[in-house]
């Protein structure tokens, strides 16, 4: 049974691979913006319900909006700071419940990688 950290370091050496074989193919720097949002929306909600995920997710988007230099690694790997190791250390099948999961109402401002349920 993986922990979630385990699963976002083996997803952030994916992405180190995945960066590299595409601008091995010659991609343009738009095309690696693109992948980059791509990649780092994958995990946005690895943490959901857990200590630590509002920070892992405030700092993700702030590093993928305000940065054009980072990898989707450093991104991932940097927001993975704010996510306390005994989130990190809970294996992916240990969740919160569903019901358990604050709904956002509509007021708080979100971004296009957060969802809300109405």
């Amino acid at each position: 049974r993986p922990t979630r950290g385990e699963v976002l370091q083996d997803y952030i050496d994916y992405c180190n691979r995945e960066e590299e074989r595409v601008r091995a193919l010659g991609a343009s720097q738009q095309s690696i913006k693109v992948l980059r949002s791509r990649l780092v929306a994958v995990p946005f909600h690895l943490f959901m319900g857990e200590d630590g995920n509002d920070a892992f997710q405030r700092r993700m988007r702030k590093l993928t909006t305000k940065t054009v230099s980072l990898s989707a690694s450093s991104i991932l790997a940097g927001s993975a700071l704010f996510v306390p190791a005994e989130t990190l250390n809970k294996c992916v099948d240990d969740f919160v419940p569903l019901e358990d999961i604050p709904i956002f109402d509509g007021f708080r401002r979100s971004s296009a990688m957060q969802r809300m349920i109405f």
